[in-house]
This record gives C-alpha cells, sequence and structure tokens, in this order.
C-alpha cells in the first residue's frame, strides 16, 4: 500500500476563488485546470445492459475509449425492481461489458430492473455518507444486496426506507433539493470540486473532462451533496461559515459596507484554513484494476475514503468522500452569494 497526501492527488489543478458558492449550510470551491483529458468516454456512454441478480448489475461501454462507471451511480427505476447502487469506481474497456458488483438502496421492494424501461440519463450519485458507507461495506469484486439497509435507515430516519428505500428521501425534500441546485452554477474550465457540509469537508470531486463535469453537475449538486446539507438541516445540525452581521454596530451605510468586507474576509479565511488543513492530510491508496495507462485505486484514511483513477502521476478522476460528518450544535445561518475579495491556490 502506497502513501501519498489529498494535495499530491489535487496537483495540476487549482481553485477559482471568485466562483466559490454558498448556500445555507453548503459551500461549493471549484477545482479548475486550463488543461482537460480528452480520450476518455462520455459517461452517458457507460449504461446498464442487464441486470443479473441482486448484488450485480452489467454495465456497458458503447464508446471508442476507456470508460469510468462512477463511484456511488445510483439509478432509480421507477419500476418494481430493486433500486441499485455501485460502491466503487470501475474501469470499462471501449466496446465491451462487464458485470460490477451492487447494493441495494431499498428493502422491501423484489424485481430485476428492465434496462429497456430505464431512464439512464437520469441516475443518481449517493450522498456523501453513504458513498463512504458503500465502500466501507463492501469489496472491489463484491458486494452485498443489504448491505446499506442500516445505513439508511440512519441517514434519514423520518423517511420510509422500507417502503421506497432511497427514493422516500428524494420525494420528501424534492422542493428543498431543486431550491439548493438552482443556488449554484458549474463556471468555466471546471473539473471538479470541494464541498463543504457545514464546516467540514464532505468531499473532493474531479472528472476527466468539462463535458462530463457538466453531464455529473447536477446528480452532484443536488442529489449528493445538497441531501447532505438538507440532511444536517433537516436534524438541526447546522452550521454556517459566515458570520451575522451584528446590526447594533451599524450606524450608516460606510458601516455596513465595512462589515460586509469583514465578514467577506472571514469567510474566505476560514474555507481557506479548513482546506490548507484537510489538502495536507496523508492518504493511503492501493491499485484495484489497471486498463491502457489508466490506473484505478482506492484511497483510505482515518477521515477519508473514496476511488482516483491515475494517468500517469496525475488524477483524472477523484470521488474522496469524508467517512462522516461530525454533528454540530444548531447555529443560525444565512445564504451568502458569490463574491471576489481574495485568492488562494492548492
Amino acid at each position: 500500500m502506497l502513501k501519498t497526501k489529498i494535495k499530491d492527488l489535487l496537483k495540476g489543478y487549482s481553485i477559482n476563488s471568485s466562483a466559490i458558492q454558498s448556500m445555507a449550510n453548503m459551500t461549493v470551491v471549484p477545482i479548475v485546470s486550463d488543461t482537460e483529458y480528452t480520450p476518455i468516454a462520455d459517461i452517458s456512454n457507460i449504461r446498464i445492459k442487464r441486470d443479473i441478480m441482486y448484488n450485480e448489475i452489467e454495465f456497458e461501454n458503447i464508446s471508442d475509449n476507456i470508460g469510468i462507471l462512477l463511484q456511488g451511480y445510483t439509478i432509480f427505476s421507477y419500476q418494481k425492481a430493486q433500486d441499485r447502487t455501485i460502491p466503487y469506481a470501475h474501469l470499462i474497456k471501449s466496446k465491451i461489458s462487464k458485470r460490477i458488483p451492487a447494493n441495494c438502496v431499498q428493502r422491501s421492494q423484489c424485481g430485476l430492473l428492465s434496462e429497456k424501461k430505464l431512464k439512464q440519463e437520469e441516475f443518481r450519485i449517493l450522498p456523501t455518507t453513504l458513498r463512504a458507507k458503500a465502500l466501507m461495506h463492501s469489496t472491489y469484486t463484491k458486494a452485498e444486496t443489504n448491505a446499506l439497509w442500516e445505513d439508511l435507515n440512519q441517514f434519514s430516519p423520518e423517511t420510509n426506507i422500507d417502503e421506497k428505500g432511497l427514493f422516500s428521501f428524494y420525494i420528501k425534500f424534492k422542493t428543498q433539493l431543486n431550491e439548493f441546485v438552482a443556488s449554484f452554477e458549474p463556471v468555466d474550465r471546471q473539473l471538479g470540486s470541494i464541498v463543504l457540509i457545514n464546516d467540514q469537508i464532505a468531499a473532493f470531486d474531479i472528472v476527466p473532462n468539462y463535458k462530463n463535469w457538466l453531464f455529473i453537475y447536477r446528480p452532484l449538486i443536488r442529489d449528493s451533496y445538497a441531501a447532505e446539507a438538507i440532511r444536517a438541516i433537516q436534524n438541526k445540525k447546522i452550521k454556517s461559515l459566515a458570520s451575522i452581521i451584528d446590526d447594533k454596530e451599524i450606524i450608516d451605510v460606510i458601516s455596513l459596507e465595512n462589515a460586509y468586507k469583514k465578514g467577506m474576509q472571514d469567510f474566505y479565511k476560514k474555507i481557506n484554513d479548513i482546506v490548507e488543513t484537510n489538502i495536507e492530510l496523508e492518504v493511503n491508496y492501493k491499485t484495484l484494476d489497471q486498463v491502457a495507462d489508466l490506473n484505478l485505486v482506492k484511497i483510505k484514511s482515518q477521515q477519508f475514503i473514496g476511488c482516483a483513477v491515475f494517468h500517469g502521476q496525475h488524477v483524472i478522476y477523484l470521488s474522496l468522500v469524508a467517512k462522516s460528518l461530525q454533528e454540530k450544535a444548531i447555529e443560525d445561518f444565512e445564504k451568502i452569494d458569490k463574491y471576489s475579495d481574495k485568492e488562494f491556490e492548492i
């Protein structure tokens, strides 16, 4: 097993600090680069070919390039069949199919997926804490159907996990999820993001090229990150990085402007300190698969777990998530819009 630091996984990328976006207790820090990796299949070209059994699905790569099946890829079928998620990322060679271990994200529904009836473009990505649990409870070559059931109950105790599974969460909080995703937008040259929930890093995500980032953006922002943020709000465990202006200190327009600038400076400093601390953390990694010049690895540390794909020494895909998000004492919070007062770099 090899060792590295998170900052080494991010070499070749930078942060667009002028495009940091925040809503309530969630902050998205864009990861950008002038260079993208293009000889890779579009995510839309990695599709379910056949449902084999409850803990295994066959995927196919219909493109002319090697493809990456996303870690945490989740499909809600709208059928009398078990909704499923993929715990590990996988490399799939061009024009072939591959049998992939899967977990079930609902308890009571039986039946296999009919791929002809699936809306495969409407895939989801698991919330970050469930992405971590899926990796912890499965191996690269084997996954149990029921591995996530207990975690699903703990994820959202107010939703009916038994009846409709994880989908019940998205039904109940549809409006809130849509409001969250409407508050964020992709930026120029973006290939990934660092996401903070409350005052803790929830995930580092990177994809190979701009087109794939745009394709994955909504499932990540809405179905993964926003779901975690709403879960924290639902459980009244929230903390904003933004300081609320004390109106007792405001006597005129100038004092209001100064207080706002001071608040933004403090906000940037908090983000910078959190990011700088976390990217210095050491992680272990080991190879899971190698296809041509791409190397798929599993990454693990005390705080984080995930998968990455290396092209040489350069990471072109990363899904690194916090093993758990600490519960914070309830605190008032407010919406913070985009701004550009300060810069920092990886």
